[in-house]
């Protein structure tokens, strides 16, 4: 029909609109690494093998083993219970003392039975445990963790987790707080920037736009999509081809 011709004109003339822009434009020509894809932890066979003969052995006996051979042995237990003992055995071992990179790996898989009551302990524990509070990848991890629970109002509330530790949050874990809230409830996650982000006077960089991009563009809502472009325009980041793509792709949807 001649209104279904004229709309496919006109999102032909905007797409093309947005790529001249494109090509007018130098912006820095970033990816936007996938924040629920946290690169710690693999587990390792070998590890497991030598780890479960260890364990066997007398403590008097066993040679002190690494950080990364304990975290890969918690991960491969089946079990949050067993996770736990095995992390406590470790504590045992002559000469050996847990790490940010331990704590880490026992987190994620408390997480992953929602054990977030035990989680919050051994947070008090660390600073005491390991002389340090909870790193940034640890709060990530509870975030992302609590985000596959979809306990969305808590994912929020690891903000205070960090202020109890007399810390600031980093832009990496505000960006890991918007990208899973972006994926629950755009609406959320734009007050989320409003109120949690700027309201700290965090402005953001190209990664939270992105998020916030894809949001709005998963939600159709592409008025606010090309008002974004605008946002970034006066915060002095020049939209970069991930994000003027995200919008191609949702207007010719």
């Amino acid at each position: 029909s001649s209104s279904t011709s004229t709309l496919l004109s006109t999102t032909y003339i905007v797409a093309i609109s947005i790529l001249s822009l494109m090509f007018l434009t130098k912006a820095p020509c970033l990816t936007f690494p996938n924040p629920s894809n946290l690169p710690i932890f693999i587990s390792t066979t070998t590890y497991r093998r030598q780890l479960l003969s260890l364990q066997s052995k007398s403590i008097s006996t066993t040679p002190v083993p690494t950080h990364q051979q304990i975290a890969h042995l918690i991960l491969d237990q089946k079990s949050a219970n067993q996770a736990l003992q095995t992390f406590r055995w470790a504590s045992k071992l002559p000469n050996f003392t847990q790490s940010q990179s331990t704590y880490r790996a026992l987190i994620h898989k408390l997480c992953t039975f929602r054990r977030f009551d035990t989680v919050k302990e051994l947070l008090d524990e660390m600073p005491s445990s390991i002389g340090s509070p909870p790193d940034e990848d640890i709060f990530i991890t509870i975030v992302r963790g609590l985000g596959r629970a979809r306990m969305i109002r808590e994912v929020i509330k690891v903000l205070d987790l960090v202020s109890k530790f007399e810390n600031n949050p980093s832009l990496k874990l505000f960006n890991s707080i918007l990208d899973v809230l972006v994926k629950e409830d755009i609406d959320i996650a734009r007050e989320f920037y409003r109120k949690k982000m700027m309201g700290c006077g965090v402005q953001g960089d190209y990664y939270t736009f992105g998020i916030l991009m894809k949001g709005l563009c998963l939600t159709n809502r592409i008025g606010d999509g090309f008002k974004l472009l605008q946002v970034m325009k006066t915060r002095g980041l020049t939209p970069n081809n991930v994000i003027y793509n995200t919008l191609i792709h949702a207007l010719c949807k």
